[in-house]
């Protein structure tokens, strides 16, 4: 597991965008950790990490954060997690999609965090 963890976040760290040119605070290896140890929180090992990328926030904030993706959601009945958003500070959120609008209506899923 570790040596798959070590691997992607190498290929990580060769993929990211020059427009990134600045070290952020909390390194791709810090954030797959803080992810790694949710995952673990929650019991079982049906998930893993698939994916962490390095996200620029809103325009006008321009705050970076990673963006850490599960290999299966957490679906809890009513929205599915399909990973973690982690900021600079080492807090995180978990990102989800929602099943259904709240009108009830078959709508594409949202997606947000929470």
């Amino acid at each position: 597991m570790m040596k798959k963890l070590l691997t992607l976040v190498a290929a990580l760290v060769l993929s990211v965008n020059g427009s990134f040119a600045a070290t952020p605070p909390v390194d791709a290896m810090k954030a797959a950790k803080i992810a790694t140890d949710y995952l673990n929180s929650l019991g079982g090992s049906e998930r893993f990490i698939t994916s962490v990328t390095l996200d620029r926030g809103a325009m006008i904030s321009g705050k970076q954060s990673w963006m850490v993706r599960w290999s299966k959601s957490i679906d809890d009945g009513l929205d599915k997690e399909i990973g973690l958003r982690v900021k600079m500070d080492g807090s995180f959120a978990r990102v989800v999609e929602s099943k259904a609008s709240k009108s009830g209506r078959n709508e594409p899923a949202s997606q947000g965090i929470r």
